[in-house]
């Protein structure tokens, strides 16, 4: 993924010409491991990769908010059990995310503090209205294009 859109090479972009944000950060001398991906509201379509969750080492946040993925949550995101903050939110994604609830154990959901969690993750976001998670934290619908 870094060589499609790293190096400062813009003629290797590709179909990410309209990036808003793009950040891969790795602060392990600041924070302790401490590293991020974000690339929210980047109109991004398509699902999610399932390699994605071979990036074990988040410690941060992953956010693919505000794009318009498909399909399902990859089971592969288990592996992010250091990630403090996973946004998956404001897409059109579907299915169940109670995989993850059992796995990574986020401290906090919708309506509910877990005070016996001993898991770094803080917050998972979803729709919940279009993905069944019983631990994830609420947030607004993408609003639909009606057509007008």
């Amino acid at each position: 993924m870094a060589e499609s859109v790293g190096g400062g090479d813009t003629d290797r972009v590709g179909p990410f010409e309209e990036l808003y944000r793009v950040g891969l950060f790795d602060e392990s001398v600041e924070w302790g491991g401490a590293a991020y991906l974000m690339m929210d509201f980047n109109k991004l379509v398509g699902t999610i990769p399932p390699e994605l969750g071979k990036l074990t080492q988040l410690s941060g946040w992953l956010s693919l908010e505000g794009n318009s993925l498909t399909g399902t949550i990859p089971q592969s995101f288990v592996g992010f059990t250091n990630a403090t903050w996973i946004y998956l939110n404001q897409n059109d994604l579907t299915g169940s995310a109670e995989f993850l609830c059992d796995a990574l154990k986020p401290v906090e959901g919708y309506g509910y503090t877990n005070v016996n969690s001993t898991s770094p993750l803080l917050e998972l976001w979803v729709d919940r209205e279009e993905v069944n998670c019983t631990c994830c934290n609420c947030c607004p619908v993408k609003p639909k294009n009606k057509g007008n």
